[in-house]
């Protein structure tokens, strides 16, 4: 009996020592604060009348310059929009909403904006990524989701 106790305590002290050593959660520590957005415009003039929207949404890339995240992202909106962010990050989930609160013409564009963070920690960050209307009504809605790893 006196050994199946060593055996236990054995095990269970190896098992907190290699959990204490990694992170389980696969990044608690990372934290992330938007900064900008950078809207660089209709990223196609021979396509930009269009009037249908495909959703079309995805990350194109991402880069990290010191503290800062930078986030590459592809998505359709209005031609003449007026957009602002409403940004959350909560439990290593980033949810990004860029509405435009003008929806002025009749026309869909695809657009290649960066949106940047000030970021501390490490880790997978879930992105989830939506473009809309302030509007109500059938206005052009596109996003995605994915997740990206935070390097050390």
């Amino acid at each position: 009996m006196k050994n199946m106790t060593i055996i236990a305590v054995a095990t269970m002290l190896a098992c907190i020592a290699l959990t204490g050593c990694s992170d389980p959660a696969g990044g608690d520590d990372l934290t992330i604060e938007f900064v900008n957005h950078s809207d660089k415009g209709c990223a196609s003039t021979r396509d930009s009348s269009k009037v249908e929207c495909d959703g079309d949404a995805y990350l194109t890339g991402y880069e990290i310059l010191g503290d800062t995240l930078v986030l590459d992202i592809h998505f359709q909106a209005n031609c003449c929009p007026e957009f602002y962010e409403n940004v959350s990050f909560q439990n290593g989930m980033l949810e990004l909403v860029v509405v435009d609160s003008l929806y002025g013409c009749r026309c869909v564009c695809p657009y290649e904006n960066e949106f940047s963070f000030l970021f501390g920690g490490h880790g997978d960050l879930q992105i989830d990524f939506m473009s809309t209307a302030a509007q109500i009504g059938p206005y052009c809605v596109s996003g995605f989701d994915t997740v990206i790893t935070v390097p050390e």
